[in-house]
């Protein structure tokens, strides 16, 4: 499975609404949404997805009435995974 990030404006649609009409369309099969971000001053709702690919999660968002700006891959990074590239980071600054 592929790591996504797919940005959405916030709906005025209630959050709960969303979730059991995407729960509806997956039932249990992929895609599969991990965490999402909200920022309220920008309006809009950041979502990471594990997916197989961009285009099963356009269909989802599609099939759900669920609007989004864009689909892109994303990569994982924080301190345990690079753990001694941090440490020198640290000691450098």
């Amino acid at each position: 499975m592929l790591k996504f990030m797919a940005v959405h404006p916030v709906a005025e649609k209630d959050c709960h609404f969303l979730q059991k009409k995407i729960q509806k369309i997956l039932k249990g099969n992929s895609p599969l949404w991990v965490r999402s971000y909200l920022d309220q001053t920008t309006g809009h709702r950041y979502c990471i997805w594990l997916a197989s690919n961009k285009t099963e999660l356009i269909k989802i968002f599609n099939d759900s009435g669920i609007p989004y700006e864009t689909i892109f891959p994303v990569e994982e990074r924080v301190q345990d995974l690079w753990q001694e590239k941090w440490e020198r980071y640290l000691a450098a600054n």
